[in-house]
């Protein structure tokens, strides 16, 4: 639990915009692999979840 001073910190640092949080964000990459098969190219895409700092919006 957060003393009186530390919210009174945090609501300041939030207002200023020097406040962040953690976010869970989904990013798509993709490549191109060439198909054996084929001997075409397809776009294959790899999603993952990845943390960011953001700013705290006000």
């Amino acid at each position: 639990m957060l003393s009186a001073n530390e919210i009174l910190h945090l609501l300041s640092n939030a207002a200023v915009g020097e406040e962040t949080e953690l976010k869970e964000v989904v990013t798509k990459r993709g490549e191109y692999v060439k198909n054996p098969d084929t001997g075409k190219y397809n776009s294959i895409y790899n999603e993952s979840v990845e943390m960011l700092e953001l700013p705290i919006k006000k």
